[in-house]
């Protein structure tokens, strides 16, 4: 392509043209909001020579009716005539340099010469903001005067016709504009589609977590933008790489790692391209992802160990009997997050104690061959600070549980009953102690819901010395309280 300087018209109308065109140019960076319009200059022909055979504005006319005559195609590319020639002007408008139709995507004009042949119509395309040809015809010379309104209809429809036959305009920038794209893969398109993975939604995320976003750079005609650069930026956490680069297929990546702290941030995507006209592309195609950061404040947990099986008990006297054992023991407590360790966020009691309840079935005693009855009078569990706690992987995929060391204790009255009196009865304490126990490797439920589940575990029970494995179930519930969200910085 080379690069082309039209001179314009003559000196008398430059000042006009360039004032015209100035005010033009205001109106049409404003007026290209659709990223398929192309905002073409149509200028008069330019009539080089004093001749009072030739009528520029008869010849302007037939230029004009002819291009205006193309229906602007459709598809990757619609034209828009601005500013449109207006048949029968009093003055010819004149296309006088490149400050004049920066703002056009192209401009069309035609040129009258008289040499020592005759005459001879030439028409062009160029691009607005360097002047490179684009459409470019130049009829063979001719000799009678009357003809140049005729050739100037003609040269119009030359310029976008080719050895198959009449094209529209719009095709004729799209094939051009291929090109461009081809040579200039990194940021020149023709119409993208953009899309990015969460762009139409709200995407949740817990404070710490890292998370890969997929995004797609297709052109208008179905042809991946491969090599195309789509910049990345956020105020808040850190999105890698700042750059991604769209691969062979029209597709990328980028991972966005959320802040430690709760937050709502928006995560920028953005093609800054241009058109093969050589302007920015209107509007620019940006993308948004709309994250909210935001861990948990607290839960509200439940954990419930049911002791169950038979064990051989001894009392603080010494005697030994067996028993069986039915016991549940529920705790309920505010599980707030620990200031220790980022990388595993840690979740502790809040108060240090839960409250403890002990339900349990009556204890049937059989020692030295008399049937006697064990009820319990009252029950009661220690539980040490910080006996529970919730561990959650770094990934987040998964958490654990901590258990403490737990002691029951029983206080009780044996009786031996012989009917219809109670001829012996001994009162005593029973304690026994669930050593410490962690459940590892829990698989994380769906954002928002409850942690919950149940594990069985065989728990080496120690009845007052004597150690005795107690099949027992122990399962939880913590119900997620969401920290109130703190509005969008």
């Amino acid at each position: 392509m080379k690069t082309m300087m039209h001179a314009g018209a003559s000196h008398h109308t430059w000042k006009i043209a360039l004032g015209a065109c100035l005010a033009f140019g205001f109106m049409l960076r404003a007026a290209a909001a659709d990223k398929h319009e192309r905002l073409i200059g149509l200028y008069d022909v330019a009539v080089h020579f004093q001749d009072p055979a030739i009528d520029w504005q008869q010849v302007s006319d037939a230029f004009v009716q002819q291009l205006l005559a193309d229906d602007g195609g459709g598809g990757c590319i619609k034209v828009a005539y601005l500013p449109q020639r207006f048949l029968g002007n009093q003055t010819p408008q004149s296309h006088v340099g490149f400050d004049g139709t920066a703002g056009l995507d192209y401009v069309i004009f035609g040129d009258l010469y008289k040499d020592d042949q005759g005459f001879r119509m030439e028409a062009y395309m160029v691009t607005g903001k360097s002047r490179l040809t684009v459409l470019k015809t130049v009829l063979p010379a001719f000799t009678d005067p009357k003809e140049a309104g005729w050739k100037a209809k003609m040269a119009a429809l030359n310029l976008r016709s080719d050895a198959k036959g009449s094209r529209s305009l719009a095709d004729c920038i799209f094939d051009f504009e291929k090109k461009q794209r081809a040579a200039r893969p990194r940021d020149v398109a023709i119409a993208p589609e953009f899309k990015v993975d969460g762009q139409d939604s709200v995407t949740k995320m817990k404070a710490g977590e890292s998370r890969k976003f997929s995004l797609s750079l297709i052109d208008c005609d179905g042809v991946p933008l491969e090599g195309a650069e789509v910049t990345m930026e956020v105020a808040q956490g850190i999105v890698k790489p700042a750059t991604v680069t769209i691969q062979g297929g029209g597709t990328g990546e980028f991972t966005y790692e959320a802040p430690k702290e709760d937050c709502d941030v928006q995560v920028r995507a953005a093609f800054p391209y241009f058109r093969g006209s050589e302007h920015p592309g209107m509007p620019s195609e940006v993308r948004f992802v709309e994250i909210q950061v935001g861990k948990v404040a607290a839960w509200n947990g439940t954990i419930t160990y049911r002791l169950a099986g038979s064990a051989t008990g001894r009392n603080d006297n010494g005697n030994t009997y067996p028993s069986q054992l039915d016991e549940t023991a529920t705790y309920i407590g505010v599980f707030k997050p620990d200031s220790s360790g980022e990388a595993a966020p840690a979740w502790r009691v809040v108060s240090g104690d839960a409250t403890a309840k002990i339900n349990d079935d009556l204890m049937e005693v059989s020692q030295g061959g008399s049937q006697r009855t064990a009820n319990t009078g009252r029950d009661s569990v220690n539980l040490p600070a910080g006996s529970f706690r919730l561990v959650f992987a770094e990934d987040g995929s998964s958490y654990s549980i901590e258990f403490g060391q737990v002691m029951f204790k029983m206080q009780y009255t044996i009786y031996e009953v012989d009917e219809p009196q109670t001829v012996w009865q001994e009162a005593s304490e029973l304690h026994w102690f669930v050593p410490p126990l962690t459940i590892k490797d829990i698989p994380m439920p769906k954002e928002g819901e409850s942690l919950k589940g149940s594990r069985k575990v065989a728990v080496p029970v120690n009845l007052v010395g004597i150690v005795v494995p107690v099949d027992s179930v122990i399962s939880w519930n913590f119900e997620p309280i969401k920290a109130a969200s703190p509005g969008k910085r």
